[in-house]
């Protein structure tokens, strides 16, 4: 099992804190609104798993940014040229929801890219209207010369932890994961095996 991927802890941040999420709002423990700035925001945040999540991946994403800025990518980048690796070509659509961005901060990686020659647009089989992202030959070679997060980060960021207490995060990250995306029912083995091949 490795190490909680950066999409994995991702998920979760933008549930966390870009959905609307009713039974969060409805809670007696979680106020409306934010504390004023003080002691008491301080030690009520700090007491929140959401919290520390959204901490842990705005610096895992500083620090995976700054070790693949010498190839000329962001994480966001190689995320697209991972799922068109993954997945062969997609829509802008498909590519929205498989990553969780907004149309917006889609397009923009894709034509970033493909000014770049990493991407190549190409009309849709079935709708020509529709142009489908495709992972070209030199977007290909440049993604198997980078390396992902796991193994840019991974092991720092669980620097210190016994190997239970690792495989208890990635438990609880899967099962947090699963409870904000609506598979909360899957078994165990399938938690597992559902993240496998991410950020490799």
């Amino acid at each position: 099992m490795d190490a909680p991927t950066c999409r994995q802890i991702a998920v979760l941040y933008v549930y966390a804190y870009n959905s609307n999420m009713t039974a969060t709002s409805a809670s007696k423990s979680s106020p409306v609104g934010p504390f004023p700035p003080g002691a008491a925001r301080g030690e009520f945040l700090e007491g929140q798993p959401t919290y520390w999540l959204k901490r842990c991946y705005q610096a895992l994403r500083r620090t995976v940014d700054s070790e693949l800025r010498s190839y000329g990518l962001t994480l966001s980048q190689r995320d697209v040229l991972l799922t068109l690796y993954e997945e062969g070509p997609l829509s802008q659509r498909a590519m929205r929801e498989r990553l969780g961005l907004e149309q917006s901060s889609v397009s923009r990686l894709v034509e970033g890219l493909v000014r770049r020659g990493l991407v190549e647009l190409r009309a849709d089989a079935e709708d020509r209207r529709v142009r489908n992202a495709t992972l070209a030959d030199s977007g290909l070679d440049l993604l198997k010369q980078t390396p992902g997060s796991s193994a840019l980060a991974g092991g720092v960021m669980t620097a210190g932890l016994s190997e239970k207490e690792r495989l208890d995060l990635i438990r609880f990250l899967e099962i947090c994961t699963d409870n904000l995306t609506g598979t909360a029912n899957r078994r165990p083995a399938e938690r597992t095996s559902a993240t496998a091949g991410e950020d490799k």
